[in-house]
């Protein structure tokens, strides 16, 4: 470990960096569903074994400037598995405040992460969020591994076409 253990309930809510920008860990991440887990190997270290569309992912954090965030995965995902779909939803106080879909793509094997940009999300207000990432469709047997996610503050709007 590079850290003393935390429990899941002693997590706290992770605090942006000077830039503004959010890095979610898989090791931060609450994972609710019958499958999926944190596997904590080094090769791995990921939100892994996502084989039932019912299982989530989130994390708890704070914005501190409200405005366009870029969002960005760090999955891996089997060669033949790729394609499955799913959502990236960002909710304050219950209220569900903005969303992006993402597609998972293949990247020859699900300890082989890559960046993939899954689009634009609009953070009115500034505050605690969780962002739960929910499938909507697998494709083959799994969803894909997730290491870790990206939100990153946004210098101009963003054009709703370019969402």
């Amino acid at each position: 470990f590079d850290s003393a253990p935390i429990l899941i309930s002693e997590l706290q809510s992770i605090k942006p960096a000077s830039d503004g920008s959010i890095f979610l860990r898989a090791c931060e991440a609450r994972t609710g569903g019958d499958k999926l887990r944190f596997e904590p190997q080094p090769y791995k270290n990921t939100v892994g074994f996502w084989t039932n569309q019912a299982d989530t992912a989130m994390w708890k954090c704070h914005v501190d400037v409200s405005g366009w965030y870029s969002v960005a995965l760090l999955q891996g995902c089997g060669e033949g598995q790729g394609g499955s779909e799913g959502r990236i939803l960002f909710v304050r106080d219950g209220q569900e405040c903005d969303a992006v879909d993402c597609v998972v793509k293949e990247t020859g094997h699900f300890q082989n992460f890559r960046w993939v940009h899954s689009g634009y999300v609009y953070l009115e207000v500034m505050g605690n969020y969780t962002v739960t990432i929910q499938p909507s469709r697998i494709k083959q047997k799994a969803f894909g591994d997730i290491r870790a996610v990206s939100i990153v503050q946004q210098q101009k709007r963003i054009a709703e076409g370019n969402k």
